[in-house]
């Protein structure tokens, strides 16, 4: 719990794009928090993922945790900066793919190694296999 990565990434089923957003430690490499959202607002994905993350996580605070991701608005959002600068959250960005390997690496395991060799006809069958 000293640096996180995350990233958002879309899986499309029966030609409608949902949105899959997920949280890893970047030293244990467990996915601490996830979403999967119909829509790509901040409300819908980062707070969701995060939220999850820290609930599970059961701190009030996390002044020495750094939540790194890429460039994307929803994390740069002032909803989602609300609830780092809340529990202490420091925010890291990067402005390559290749700067966030980790958060990238999950999205490509879990879609490509996993989700596509599921038979995923509807949105809720996507939130359940996520």
């Amino acid at each position: 719990d000293q640096y996180w990565q995350s990233d958002i990434s879309y899986y499309q089923v029966n030609g409608i794009y949902y949105y899959l957003t997920f949280i890893i430690d970047a030293y244990t490499r467990h996915i601490v928090g996830h979403h999967t959202s119909k829509r790509l607002l901040t409300t819908h994905t980062t707070i969701p993922a995060l939220q999850m993350a820290i609930k599970l996580r059961k701190q009030r605070r996390f002044d020495d945790l750094i939540l790194h991701s890429d460039g994307g608005g929803q994390y740069y959002a002032r909803e989602f900066l609300r609830v780092t600068q809340k529990y202490g959250i420091k925010n890291s960005m990067c402005k390559y793919p290749w700067e966030n390997g980790k958060a990238e690496r999950i999205n490509g395991i879990i879609k490509n190694n996993y989700l596509r060799h599921r038979k995923i006809n509807n949105f809720e069958m996507l939130v359940k296999e996520v």
